[in-house]
């Protein structure tokens, strides 16, 4: 999986740090999960909450990977949050596809990273 991971000093009551996960191999059949990892560069003394959306890229929503949208809350002294997203096999021969998680709206909390891409 490819990350976008901003090393910036920036100060701020907390940031929105960087995405992590793994390649998630899509398989034949059945279900995988790629995980998104959120996290904040510090811990906040006040509620962060970040909204998330799926896009796609060459992978696309509804056929490869199953299109979520949500909130993250990172209530005082939480840094991490997960979004799992179910990857559906096929038997297509097919290279390797991406989708993408992206954040918007922030409260509390500065977007350092906005956009994290999932290989599967």
């Amino acid at each position: 999986m490819s990350w976008r991971v901003s090393r910036s000093n920036q100060v701020a009551l907390a940031r929105m740090r960087s995405f992590t996960g793994a390649v998630v191999a899509e398989g034949n059949s059945g279900e995988r999960t790629a995980s998104f990892t959120v996290r904040l560069s510090a811990p906040s003394g006040r509620t962060v909450t970040v909204a998330y959306a799926t896009a796609d890229g060459s992978a696309l929503g509804g056929s490869d990977y199953v299109a979520k949208l949500g909130t993250l809350t990172f209530y005082a002294g939480y840094v991490t949050q997960t979004v799992s997203v179910a990857v559906g096999g096929d038997l297509l021969l097919e290279s390797d596809e991406s989708f993408f998680l992206r954040l918007s709206g922030a409260v509390n909390a500065l977007l350092a990273d906005a956009e994290g891409e999932a290989l599967i």
